[in-house]
């Protein structure tokens, strides 16, 4: 038990504190940022690392707009002002509906998705290969204002369903950056109403 506590303390606290001073650079939209450390979700070890900075700069600066989240990953890293949608996690403030079949009275500037969408139709008892296609095109659709943004980061060969929705072009993206670290491999897609 002892054993257990003071290696969930090391991970929490010193390696992350050792790993800060050695954390490096990326570059996303022709901008530099510092990889992201922190002990929730361990970031250091996964995509998490590169993700967090670039929607926590998305996030800053689009505070003065009407900004969705889909999935609640930010709000376990900084306090968040937000909208925040996704089916299973019970948090307050969160929307617990399906970003399928979500269409909200007022639409928003912006979508914010970190490593959620992936997981439609894919982590369901019932599977649906087409559920990222049916995120994405409800968003488009039914979200997302005339002139809005969607900002989205998948992890690729996760989801078969998604792969194959990337690979045949059913979703085109205004911009899009690969990164590959390790044994993860992800995208961050940008797409314009």
């Amino acid at each position: 038990m002892i054993k257990r506590f003071l290696y969930d303390l090391k991970n929490k606290l010193l390696s992350p504190y050792h790993m800060m001073t050695k954390r490096g650079w990326f570059i996303y939209d022709e901008r530099y940022f510092k990889y992201f450390i922190h002990w929730y979700n361990h970031t250091w070890n996964n995509s998490r690392k590169i993700e967090i900075p670039i929607f926590l700069d998305l996030y800053y600066k689009n505070q003065s707009k009407r900004v969705l989240e889909v999935g609640n990953v930010l709000s376990h890293y900084i306090p968040i002002t937000h909208t925040v949608l996704d089916k299973y996690e019970k948090s307050p403030g969160v929307i617990n509906e399906d970003i399928i079949d979500y269409k909200p009275e007022k639409k928003y500037d912006v979508v914010l998705s970190c490593s959620t969408l992936e997981h439609v139709g894919f982590d369901e008892e019932d599977k649906d290969p087409d559920g990222f296609l049916k995120a994405v095109n409800n968003i488009k659709n039914n979200i997302l204002k005339d002139g809005g943004v969607l900002y989205l980061s998948v992890p690729v060969g996760y989801n078969p369903g998604l792969d194959e929705t990337l690979e045949n072009g059913l979703v085109s993206f205004d911009s899009v950056t690969h990164y590959s670290l390790d044994d993860w491999h992800i995208i961050i897609g940008v797409i314009r109403k």
